[in-house]
């Protein structure tokens, strides 16, 4: 029984060995078509830039723009409606306000009112990825409030 095992081992490893040298099996090749890489639209707007859009003459001047230029609407005020508006737009290369949307409403009235106001607002300077002008991307919360 133990000649038949190191016959058959032998056997095998001289199969083995047997076959030509360097010879590599590999499996058969295939050809997959990729589409080409796809192009960044240099005009899309971002999300993110090194430099953040901002309205002309900052922060308090926006402040200032939306106290002077918003409207609260009679049905809202009538209905004890009040609450915050996210408004997101695009500042374009060139600053305009671009792409007004809403993101979270209140009430059409209020969502109205507050695409009109940001949809006037004057050219922004615009964001900055490697000293270039980029469009971005900008969340605006507007809030309306009633008084007392």
């Amino acid at each position: 029984m133990k000649t038949k095992l190191i016959v058959l081992l032998i056997f095998s490893c001289l199969i083995t060995f047997a076959r030509e040298p360097n010879k590599i099996e590999t499996a058969p090749t295939v050809s997959v078509q990729t589409p080409p890489p796809a192009i960044a639209d240099e005009d899309a707007p971002m999300a993110f830039s090194d430099i953040k859009p901002m309205f002309t003459g900052g922060q308090e001047a926006l402040n200032d723009y939306l106290r002077k230029n918003l409207v609260y609407p009679q049905k809202a005020i009538d209905d004890g409606i009040e609450g915050t508006v996210i408004v997101r737009f695009v500042v374009n290369k060139k600053g305009k306000i671009t792409n007004v949307e809403i993101k979270k409403s209140v009430s059409p009235e209020l969502d109205k009112e507050a695409m009109r106001v940001v949809s006037s607002m004057p050219a922004w300077i615009p964001g900055m990825n490697d000293n270039k002008s980029v469009s971005v991307y900008f969340l605006q919360p507007i809030r309306f409030r009633l008084g007392d």
